[in-house]
């Protein structure tokens, strides 16, 4: 695990366009937070990371949104879904195997299509802008991301 405290918006951007820079194809990350608590923010960030230079927005309505970069960037959000049943027949889980990079808010709609292995992103608001960001690595590949994050963080440590 590997928190990091945020004190603006701008400033938790900034920390997901850290965290985009170090992701790669096939990478998925999943955000977890109350509503308003930053998620869409942070995926911006992310976004911003992957090379897309398209406005990212919240896809609430259309539930996935598609991006160019140095690898397709899928943001979905599952806030809206009212039952698994509605996530298999729009195939969301195929963007999880579909070479790109794909984050997910509200993933706790999703559970049972989620891959067994991602980067697990708890979005906390504490005090006014202020955030809390705990990482959580579900598989090797995100532990190797993690370390990647707190070198960058902590750097000669």
């Amino acid at each position: 695990m590997f928190e990091v405290f945020t004190y603006s918006s701008e400033d938790t951007r900034r920390w997901g366009t850290i965290t985009g820079n170090v992701l790669r194809r096939a990478d998925v990350v999943c955000l977890f937070g109350s509503l308003g608590a930053g998620k869409t923010t942070f995926a911006q960030g992310i976004a911003r990371g992957l090379g897309v230079t398209a406005n990212v927005t919240s896809p609430t309505f259309n539930l996935v949104s598609e991006y160019e970069g140095r690898v397709p960037f899928f943001h979905i959000d599952a806030y809206r879904l009212h039952n698994i049943e509605e996530a298999y027949s729009i195939g969301l889980e195929e963007y999880f195997y579909s070479g790109g990079v794909t984050v997910v808010e509200w993933p706790e709609n999703i559970v049972s299509i989620l891959p067994p292995v991602y980067l697990r992103v708890e979005i906390l608001p504490q005090n006014g802008s202020a955030r809390r960001l705990v990482y959580e690595p579900l598989g090797k590949r995100y532990e190797d991301v993690l370390e990647e994050l707190k070198s960058i963080a902590h750097p000669g440590s």
